[in-house]
C-alpha cells in the first residue's frame, strides 16, 4: 500500500460482510487483546485490497482515517485505536517468499527489519544474536578463542579488537571453536522462544503489533515437506495471541484445511480460538 493511503481508503467499499471482518480484526486493539486471522479468497477476490486498506488505516493512524469506511462500528474504533502506539509489519510471501527460509525465519526477519526502521535499534532475537550474547556472557577462555581467530584470519586479536568488531561476521567461527573445544552453550532456537523475545522487547516501546501477511498459502505450498515445521509456527502464533497484544492477518488463495501439509493431530488450525477464518 505505497499508494496514497487516503485514496485507497476513499475508494474502498465496505460491505456488510467486510464490516464484520474489520470489527473482528480491529476491536481487540483498544483493549490490548491479540488475534490471528485467516483471510481466504480466490485470485482476484480482493484480498490484497483488504490488506492494503488495513495498512492504510495504520499509515494514517488518525480517527479521520476510519471515517472513510462510513460504518459507525468502524468509525467508533478510530479514536481508541489511534491512541495506541502500533508497530505495523506488512509483508508479502508472493512468489513463495524466501523458500530457503522457514516461516519462522521469514516472520522473525520481517519483525527485526520493521523494528529497526521504526526505532533505529536492532532486535537481538535471532539464534545468531542469542549465540553471540551467550558467548559474551559465558565464562570462557577468551585468549584461547583469540588464538583460534589469529590462526584462521592471520590477524591480531585481543579484547579491544573483539569489542570493536561486528560479531555477527564471526558467528561461524564461534560455533566452530565451541564445537572443537566441546563447549556447549544452551541456545533455544525454536520459533516460540524467538517470537516471545521479540514481543517482549517490542512491547516495551509499543502498545500493539499488527502483522499483515499476504500470499501465505503459496509460500506453504512451495515449502513442500518443510511446511511441517511451519505448521508449528502457526500453532504457536494462535496460542501466543492470547498472551500478547499482537494481531496477525494472513491472506491465502486456498483454505488451510485443504493443505494436508499443514494439518495436525492436535486439531484444525482454522478455528474460532486459533486462526479465525474470515470468509
Amino acid at each position: 500500500a505505497e499508494e496514497d493511503p487516503d485514496d485507497i481508503l476513499d475508494n474502498f467499499i465496505v460491505t456488510d460482510e467486510l464490516e464484520k471482518h474489520f470489527v473482528k480484526i480491529l476491536s481487540g486493539i483498544p483493549d490490548d487483546q491479540g488475534g490471528t486471522f485467516w483471510l481466504q479468497g480466490e485470485f482476484g477476490s480482493g484480498k490484497s485490497h483488504v490488506l492494503a486498506s488495513l495498512y492504510s488505516l495504520f499509515r494514517l493512524h488518525t480517527p479521520e482515517a476510519y471515517e472513510y469506511l462510513e460504518r459507525d462500528s468502524l468509525v467508533s474504533l478510530g479514536n481508541p485505536i489511534s491512541e495506541k502506539d502500533v508497530l505495523v509489519i506488512p509483508f508479502s510471501l508472493a512468489g513463495g517468499g524466501d523458500v530457503q527460509e522457514s516461516l519462522h525465519r521469514n516472520i522473525i526477519e520481517q519483525t527485526k527489519d520493521a523494528y529497526l526502521e521504526a526505532t533505529g535499534n536492532e532486535l537481538p532475537i535471532s539464534r545468531d544474536d542469542r549465540l553471540i550474547e551467550a558467548f559474551e556472557d559465558a565464562s570462557l577462555d577468551r585468549r584461547a578463542f583469540f588464538d583460534y581467530l589469529e590462526e584462521e584470519s592471520g590477524g591480531t586479536w585481543d579484547e579491544e579488537a573483539w569489542d570493536d568488531t561486528d560479531k555477527e561476521i564471526f558467528v561461524g567461527a564461534i560455533r566452530t571453536w565451541l564445537r572443537e573445544e566441546s563447549i556447549s552453550l544452551e541456545i533455544d532456537e525454536d520459533f516460540r522462544t524467538s517470537f516471545e523475545l521479540a514481543l517482549d522487547e517490542i512491547l516495551e516501546e509499543f502498545d500493539h503489533i499488527f502483522y499483515i501477511v499476504d500470499e501465505i498459502s503459496e509460500f506453504l505450498n512451495r515449502r513442500g515437506d518443510e511446511a511441517k515445521n511451519d505448521e508449528d509456527v502457526l500453532f504457536s502464533l494462535a496460542d501466543l495471541k492470547d498472551e500478547y497484544p499482537f494481531t496477525m492477518v494472513m491472506a491465502a488463495q486456498q483454505s488451510l484445511e485443504q493443505n494436508e501439509r499443514v494439518t495436525s493431530q492436535r486439531g484444525k488450525l482454522i478455528a474460532e480460538d486459533r486462526l479465525h477464518n474470515l470468509t
